[in-house]
Parts: C-alpha cells; sequence; structure tokens
C-alpha cells in the first residue's frame, strides 16, 4: 500500500468547488492533490527531475486512491474585492530568464470581487490510500517530493505532506454510487504540461480529470450509505417551439434533438471541447459529464397528446467552466445571426422548425425545468 498523508498546517482547507465559485470543496480532491505533487515537481530549482516524473507517471496509473478524510465545517461564504494582477512588466531579466514583475500602486488597479470558500476538518489531516505497493526506488522518490508541497488549494491553503507508514482505515472508497470526486488517469502529468503552456498563451488552464464516485463507509457498517444531496443536474437552457410547429410526436424525439445538436455544433468555436460533443478525439464516447440534449413533450395530464414542445440543453455542473462559456458563445453565435428572429432547425425537404429561448419562466407548465427535474423515488421516459 502507498499513503500520502496530508497535513493543513492552518488547520482549514480553502479550495472553490470546480462547478460553483460559492462552494468549498471537500475533501480535497485526488487529482489536486496530483497536482500538487506535480507543481512541486515542476518547481525544482534545477532541470526537473526525471526520476520524479517516472514516479509521478506511476501514481497517475494506479486505479483511484481510498480517503481517510474528517467532518468539516464550511465557513460563511463573503466577497472579497480584490486588485486585479498588474499586466506591466519590467524589461529586466532575472536569474534564468525569468521576467520581474513591477507592481503599481493598488488603488490605479480596477478591483473585483472573489470568494474564498473554506473548510475546518474536526481533524486537519486527509490520508490517501492506493493499495498498489510502488517498487522500493519510486517509493524514495515520492517520499522526496511530498516533502516539498507546500500548498493544496489556494496559497493560503499551507500544508505538509509526507508517506504515512501506519495510515488509519478509509472512511471513503471508490464506488458506483456517490459522490462525484475528480481523479486522475493516465497522461495526467503531460495533459498539465500541456495545459500549462496553453495558461502561458493566456488561453483557459481547466484542471484534466476524470470523475469517480466515492461511497461513504464506517468502521462497522460497509453497506453504501447514500447521502441527501442538493440537485446536480446543472443548468436547463429551454427553448419553447412556435405554436404553429407543436405537432411533432414524441417519437420523432432522437431526429429533433440530434438536428438541434448540429445546430449548435455548428455555431460552437473550433476546437469544440469534448464535453460539448459527447466524443473524444478518436470517436469514442465521452467519459466526462456532457451536454444533455432533450425533447419536452406534453405527456401526463388527462388530454396531453405526446406532442413536442419544446426542447432543453442540461448543462451538468460538473462541466467545465471553459466548456460552458463554449455553449454560451454557440447560442450567441446563433441568435446573433438571426438578428432578433426565431431559431429554426432544418430538416431538409420537411421543413424547418422554429423557437425561441425562453428567459423567463414559460407559460407552458411542459417547458419548466421543475416539470422534469426533483426528488423522485420512481423514474419515468417520456419518450
Amino acid at each position: 500500500m502507498l499513503a500520502i498523508e496530508v497535513n493543513f498546517l492552518t488547520g482549514r482547507f480553502v479550495a472553490t468547488a470546480h462547478h460553483n465559485r460559492s462552494e468549498s470543496e471537500w475533501p480535497p480532491h485526488p487529482a489536486r492533490l496530483f497536482s500538487a505533487l506535480v507543481a512541486a515537481w515542476g518547481e525544482s530549482e534545477d532541470t526537473p527531475d526525471p526520476h520524479e516524473r517516472e514516479a509521478l507517471e506511476w501514481l497517475e496509473a494506479q486505479p483511484p486512491p481510498s480517503i481517510v478524510v474528517p467532518e468539516g465545517t464550511p465557513r460563511k461564504v463573503l466577497t472579497h474585492f480584490v486588485p486585479v494582477n498588474d499586466q506591466h512588466f519590467d524589461s529586466q531579466k532575472l536569474k534564468k530568464g525569468k521576467t520581474r514583475l513591477v507592481p503599481s500602486f493598488l488603488d490605479d488597479r480596477p478591483k473585483q470581487g472573489r470568494t474564498f470558500p473554506s473548510i475546518t476538518p474536526e481533524e486537519p489531516r486527509v490520508t490517501y490510500l492506493w493499495d498498489s505497493a510502488p517498487p522500493p526506488e519510486i517509493t524514495e522518490v515520492l517520499d522526496g517530493l511530498t516533502e516539498r508541497v507546500t500548498r493544496i488549494g489556494h496559497s493560503s491553503s499551507l500544508v505538509s505532506c509526507r508517506l504515512a507508514t501506519d495510515p488509519p482505515s478509509p472512511n471513503r472508497i471508490p464506488s458506483e454510487v456517490g459522490k462525484l470526486l475528480r481523479c486522475v488517469r493516465r497522461g495526467q502529468l503531460s495533459a498539465l504540461e500541456s495545459l500549462y503552456t496553453r495558461h502561458l498563451a493566456n488561453k483557459p488552464r481547466p484542471l484534466p480529470f476524470e470523475l469517480v464516485r466515492y461511497r461513504e463507509v464506517t468502521a462497522d457498517r460497509s453497506d453504501e450509505m447514500y447521502p441527501i444531496v442538493p440537485d446536480t443536474s446543472g443548468e436547463w437552457l429551454i427553448f419553447e417551439f412556435e405554436p404553429r410547429d407543436r405537432s411533432v410526436p414524441s417519437s420523432q424525439a432522437i431526429k429533433i434533438t440530434s438536428v438541434f445538436r448540429s445546430a449548435l455544433l455548428h455555431y460552437a468555436d473550433d476546437p469544440i471541447p469534448e464535453s460539448i460533443s459527447g466524443h473524444r478525439q478518436d470517436g469514442k464516447p465521452s467519459l466526462y459529464p456532457h451536454l444533455g440534449f432533450l425533447a419536452l413533450p406534453w405527456v401526463q395530464y388527462k388530454h396531453s397528446d405526446g406532442r413536442i414542445m419544446g426542447l432543453a440543453i442540461n448543462i451538468p455542473d460538473a462541466m467545465e467552466d471553459f466548456a460552458k462559456d463554449a455553449i454560451y458563445r454557440a447560442i450567441d453565435n446563433w441568435e446573433s445571426e438571426r438578428q432578433g428572429e426565431p431559431l429554426k432547425l432544418t430538416f431538409g425537404e420537411q421543413g424547418d422548425m422554429s423557437m425561441n429561448r425562453v428567459i423567463s419562466p414559460s407559460q407552458l407548465n411542459t417547458l419548466r425545468r421543475n416539470r422534469w427535474n426533483g426528488e423522485s423515488q420512481r423514474w419515468v421516459t417520456a419518450t
């Protein structure tokens, strides 16, 4: 077994949930720990050690770790207005080709609202456990690398890390049910290097990850604990068909949503994120949370006839921020081209269907999100 113990030196963990900037992340996701190890490797004074790279590549190839995590109390989230980073750089070069940042007076810089959500755990320690035991040379390298990790999450979230020789039993384990945590996959180190290069060119730097569900276990019970969690289905963008186009039966749901998807991809900027297309570069289905295209038929009531009244795009909470931005830009491109006219779905010889994005709650109950999304003990398909 390999165990990495993370101790929070300030007694708090400060990090924003990747899908909601007003929430704190708890426990720290395994992908965040891996990124901290990569940062410690890359910030070496000398050329990054190839033996440490080998150790990181060994770690990324392991199955998701189990976790020992205490209960945590979230701190009340407040908005702080802080100066944005100064964009003016001195031409004076420092050692190793680095450039010194010349700060301006704080009053000269615009301020931006930011939140710093944090968790105060009952015990300031989280431990990650992998079932695989690394070779002795890998263990030695990882031991030295973990000692150089100084923070996980926000820069104020100071930590001390070490390899644990006698860790406690985990209380969070990978499962088919439970809370989604970001973990790593093969190629994670190379992906982080590539994204770092993109970041230098002022492009988005999302954290690559593989979502894994974790369930809670206790010392006397190993059965699955189903926590009550808030709605995680994400945002819905709803589109209402013009009255004359509300005659298509729900049996045509796949055809209509396929045309809808093609239209959105047409207006999306290249390269289209995997979480929008739903496919990897090799054409295989995406393993990440991705868009859902939904047909909304008139059902359940006494006189319902199954006609499709509109469509919806479901944007999962776990989708990366840069992908969400790409969706909004695609819709904006589409609506800008129409110049205030209804959006059109073209079905070749079968003609067009016109629709408008619903800005405020629709008068049609069928086109309201809460009509389709909510707590239930039964699931029924309408299409």
